[in-house]
């Protein structure tokens, strides 16, 4: 009896944590915006905060808040919540990181990387570039599926997904500071009449921007160069060609495939020229023709007006990255992984702006009448 009396006591003493916290209390933050005000030079850090409704059963639905925190930078601003009444936060589901381009062009890793060990930090999250944190991110409740905090999560998702650009992580954007070879995009976002749009991306090296630029068009075609795969996107435009006689002819196809090959040749001088290949097979919706009855001879000269018209436009990308010094096509890795000969001669972030990087397009039709000769 003694020791069923000695059971039932420990029960009643272990029950629960000690540490536990009540879940309408739990305010989870889905988004953190981070700004600088250029006249003041104050950091301002605005979470989008989910909190439960209600804890009892049918109640557990979550609405937004938005509380905006300032300071001299962005630890002492984020420590501005200990004295508010909205907290405790808990930083450990926040889906995506918002910059604004103020923030983003000042040497962003000196003010971020107190996050690698912050606790209950999601730094394995996304980062993009926010034109603005606007108040109608949290004019819906973020159950709704029109919620924009839930259209700002599936869309950063899809970017990636659909082969628009790689999604880069708090954590490989503050550790890219230490490599000298990181160089990449950051697609810059804006909430549009209710809608996200993609504005092109911000070009950083090793974790600092490089004052340049990517537009949309210049973005798709970085990663037609990096031998992405492009998802379920539609990729539309117009070709003309004197020569031939088409003027302004419009198109329309989907990507089946892409595949990237780097050629490497030593020329006479100490620098090298550099062939990056680009093959992609294509399956065209609209190329001023007939699909159905497409033939071989009318693909093979949209091929080539094809392969012309994305190696002028790969050249106009590959310039910008050129003159920003920022290698997103990845050329230094694959000289210094497969001529390291060659690499100790080189000065890469005084020589990659000189070298000579040509682009080599290789299109094929494949949904046309003799299309399997192509294969």
């Amino acid at each position: 009896m003694r020791k069923v009396a000695f059971g039932i006591t420990l029960l009643l003493l272990l029950t629960g944590c000690w540490d536990r916290l009540p879940l309408r209390n739990l305010q989870m933050i889905d988004v953190i915006g981070i700004d600088r005000d250029e006249k003041s030079k104050e950091i301002k850090v605005d979470l989008i905060v989910t909190s439960l409704k209600g804890a009892g059963k049918g109640e557990g639905e979550p609405i937004a808040d938005r509380t905006t925190l300032t300071g001299p930078t962005v630890i002492e601003a984020v420590g501005q919540a200990e004295y508010m009444d909205q907290g405790p936060f808990l930083a450990v589901n926040t889906r995506a990181f918002l910059m604004s381009e103020t923030f983003a062009a000042y040497r962003p890793v000196d003010e971020l990387k107190f996050l690698l060990h912050a606790p209950y930090t999601a730094i394995n999250t996304p980062i993009v570039v926010f034109d603005g944190v606007d108040e109608a991110i949290v004019k819906y409740k973020s159950s709704n599926r029109k919620a924009p905090v839930e259209k700002l999560n599936n869309f950063i998702k899809s970017l990636e997904s659909n082969g628009v650009i790689r999604n880069v992580s708090m954590m490989e954007f503050i550790t890219s500071a230490e490599e000298p070879l990181e160089d990449y995009p950051l697609p810059i976002m804006r909430y549009h009449e209710l809608k996200f749009q993609l504005e092109g991306a911000m070009l950083f090296h090793s974790g600092v921007y490089s004052g340049a630029k990517l537009s949309p068009e210049q973005l798709r075609m970085l990663m037609f160069m990096l031998g992405v795969d492009q998802g379920r996107q539609r990729i539309t435009g117009s070709v003309s060609d004197s020569a031939s006689g088409i003027d302004n002819l419009t198109y329309g196809f989907s990507v089946k495939s892409v595949h990237r090959s780097e050629h490497t040749q030593q020329n006479t001088g100490r620098l090298p020229k550099v062939t990056v290949g680009v093959r992609l097979n294509i399956n065209v919706f609209d190329i001023g023709e007939n699909i159905d009855t497409l033939m071989p001879n009318y693909s093979k000269k949209m091929e080539q007006l094809f392969n012309k018209q994305f190696e002028h436009e790969a050249a106009d990308m590959i310039q910008t990255l050129q003159q920003a010094n920022c290698d997103a096509l990845g050329v230094g890795k694959h000289i210094k992984a497969y001529h390291p000969k060659l690499w100790k001669k080189l000065d890469w972030r005084k020589d990659f702006p000189k070298i000579t990087i040509v682009p080599k397009f290789d299109v094929r039709i494949l949904n046309s009448d003799g299309f399997e000769q192509f294969q």
